[in-house]
């Protein structure tokens, strides 16, 4: 052989190794089966760029298990019956009580989750947010899904009113800072405006709790119909307090005198906005979850302008509550216990916690879809910003991010929105800023933690069967008692030694108890 034939032929090999050696890493390549629902506006999940970035990060291929929209919850229940798991339940988790801690079928995620080398990611999360650990235990103390986590700012501040700032200044008054203001403010407005609507809200969104926290503490969450927060960690009710029947006698006042809006109570969403939005805007105080619950900036700019958040008020004995809603992990991310590559598996969990695979699987890509923030830009609460979206937000048909079929993060630290700086407060387009910056301004100063909100905790199969039995009743009975005592249908002073009692002997104190037992168990 010449030296030309024996340059090709070790040239053609050289080739041929080069060629064969990524073919080879990509069959070695072990398939993590994905089950999830399908996405309308996701074209092809196995082809997805995001879904190829999270494969080459965690070294495995993904084999997608989608089921029809709307069938999520029963495929996940067909799937283990038969005996026949995926590897990960992504966004549709199976029940941890019936399906992890009794059954067995979810992995035990604890270990992983403690080994900081494998989840750094998650790990760092927890540094940032230490209390969130302890929402992902079950009853056993173990971890069985990873966790979707989001802070919406302006949602965990979720008892406010608004005034109209138009009429309130043709009173020639400020917006009021005390109980004792506020019902001048609305006394006065009903003398010069008698058809007016001093106070209301709607079903569902009513203002009480807003005037009860001038009296004392009304939590959120899934104990708020029952009254129940937490004082120095134990479980307690402000439904049968002092405090809370004094609240009650102000309501009571406010309706006897055609302060409060009687439509207040049976009213919904679409009628409050119908009422808000008439000629004259004949409403001076409402309650509404933001601002744009039932204010349309578009079909209604002028009354948009005019609408404003009103903090706090000073109740008569100096209280002066917020109301906090923490914000709850959801199991977003199971593994099956026949997983045979979860470390695998684990790995593609721990990507969704580190800020640019956030917001690769959920906004796609950089420089594209998003970017890192310079130095010097910051976020609206004020820590130094980490990444924006830019450009325009797709919602059509796409293939390069999972949102919205994806475990989702907002965590300001991780991932943030930038301060504008200076805005037009009442142009409807600044609406997000309106309601972040309004509640940092408003109601942030006044958070407390004294009495807290319970956070969320877990019962047991068999404690969820009690409590449900006992809940259905009792938040009936407190929900109807509470309009009656407003109304005068009870009276606050002879009616309230009865309503105390009927609350215990509903079992109040075994509802209290299940609470602390879940609660100290989380902990």
């Amino acid at each position: 052989m010449n030296k030309l034939y024996r340059f090709l032929a070790v040239a053609l090999i050289a080739m041929m190794c080069l060629t064969a050696f990524p073919v080879l890493a990509e069959e070695e390549r072990p398939t993590l089966t994905v089950f999830l629902e399908e996405c309308s506006t996701v074209e092809d999940f196995e082809t997805n760029e995001a879904t190829l970035w999270i494969q080459d990060q965690i070294g495995a291929e993904l084999d997608f298990i989608i089921a029809p929209l709307g069938s999520a919850e029963e495929k996940v229940n067909i799937l283990l019956n038969s005996g026949d798991y995926p590897d990960i339940f992504y966004c549709t988790v199976p029940n941890e009580n019936l399906y992890g801690v009794e059954a067995g079928l979810l992995a035990d995620l604890t270990e992983y989750i403690d080994n900081v080398e494998l989840m750094p990611n998650l790990n760092h999360l927890f540094e940032l947010r230490p209390n969130l650990k302890n929402q992902l235990k079950a009853t056993d103390g173990k971890i069985y899904s990873f966790p979707a986590y989001t802070e919406c700012y302006h949602c965990q501040f979720n008892r406010k009113l608004w005034y109209n700032g138009m009429q309130l200044e043709a009173l020639g008054l400020e917006a009021p800072t005390t109980i004792d203001e506020f019902y001048n403010a609305m006394v006065a407005y009903k003398q010069a405006n008698p058809d007016g609507i001093a106070l209301t809200g709607c079903n569902g969104d009513d203002p009480f709790a807003f005037i009860i926290n001038a009296w004392t503490y009304y939590p959120s969450g899934d104990g708020e119909p029952l009254g129940l927060r937490l004082h120095e960690g134990k479980v307690e009710t402000m439904i049968n307090t002092d405090e809370y029947r004094e609240a009650l006698r102000f309501l009571n006042k406010l309706y006897t005198e055609g302060l409060l809006y009687e439509g207040t109570f049976t009213m919904d969403g679409t009628q409050l906005s119908a009422l808000l939005a008439q000629e004259g805007e004949p409403v001076l105080f409402w309650s509404a979850y933001h601002n744009v619950t039932y204010v349309n900036g578009a079909n209604t700019p002028e009354l948009y302008a005019h609408e404003e958040g009103l903090a706090p008020l000073m109740g008569p004995d100096g209280a002066q509550y917020t109301t906090y809603t923490i914000p709850a992990a959801k199991p977003a991310m199971a593994i099956s216990n026949t997983c045979e590559n979860i470390e695998k598996a684990v790995a593609m969990a721990d990507l969704h916690y580190s800020t640019d695979g956030h917001r690769i699987i959920a906004d796609g890509v950089e420089g594209v879809n998003w970017r890192w923030c310079e130095e010097g830009e910051m976020s609206l609460l004020g820590n130094p910003g980490s990444t924006i979206r830019v450009g325009e937000y797709v919602t059509d048909v796409q293939n390069f991010k999972w949102e919205p079929r994806c475990m989702q993060l907002d965590v300001d630290e991780l991932v943030t929105i930038l301060d504008i700086g200076e805005f037009d407060w009442d142009d409807p387009s600044n609406g997000i800023y309106v309601r972040f910056l309004g509640t940092k301004q408003l109601y942030a100063p006044y958070y407390q933690d004294e009495y807290t909100t319970i956070p969320a905790v877990k019962f047991t199969g068999e404690e969820e069967e009690d409590l449900a039995l006992l809940s259905v009743s009792l938040e009936s009975y407190l929900a109807d008692s509470r309009v009656s005592f407003i109304t005068g249908k009870l009276n606050l002073d002879s009616d309230w030694d009865a309503y105390v009692k009927s609350i215990e002997g509903m079992g109040m104190s075994d509802v209290i108890d299940m609470y602390q037992m879940a609660y100290d168990r989380a902990q």
